[in-house]
């Protein structure tokens, strides 16, 4: 019996605070508090991620390619994170069928990086299987990415 009211002692202040809440609220605070802050973050990892991968096309060393892989690991999970939302702005901007399209297309990449320029003219003209997260993960973790 002492065993039973110790722990609603303990409980107490934790149970007092879970009063009933409107559902509009908890919507809002869930918005404000997770979405907007996962948005926040990938925007900032997939700009890193950009960045990362421009100084590699400027200066291709094992130091930029480190880089832009690390950086691909930290945005990739991003993108991962913020699926968990299936509706509202990542849905309908269409930015996870752009992102994160699968499976990538090895052959189309290929053809993609065997251009004499890989270029944003070049990328927007490839399909969602050819470029995207996992496009750019192929790229960079490739063996041919090593040579």
């Amino acid at each position: 019996m002492k065993r039973r009211t110790f722990a609603l002692l303990l409980a107490a202040p934790f149970v007092a605070g879970c009063g009933k809440r409107d559902r509009g609220a908890v919507l809002e605070s869930l918005v404000r508090e997770v979405v907007a802050e996962m948005a926040r973050d990938l925007s900032q990892q997939t700009g890193e991620l950009h960045a990362a991968v421009m100084a590699l096309d400027k200066e291709p060393r094992v130091v930029t390619l480190e880089h832009a892989r690390e950086c691909f690991g930290t945005s990739a999970l991003s993108w991962k994170r913020a699926q968990a939302f299936r509706s509202g702005p990542f849905v309908s901007s269409q930015a996870f069928p752009r992102a994160a399209f699968w499976p990538a297309s090895r052959a189309a990449i290929d053809a993609a990086l065997a251009a004499p320029r890989v270029d944003e003219q070049l990328v927007e003209g490839l399909g969602v299987d050819a470029r995207g997260l996992w496009a750019l993960e192929y790229a960079l973790f490739s063996p041919r990415a090593d040579a």
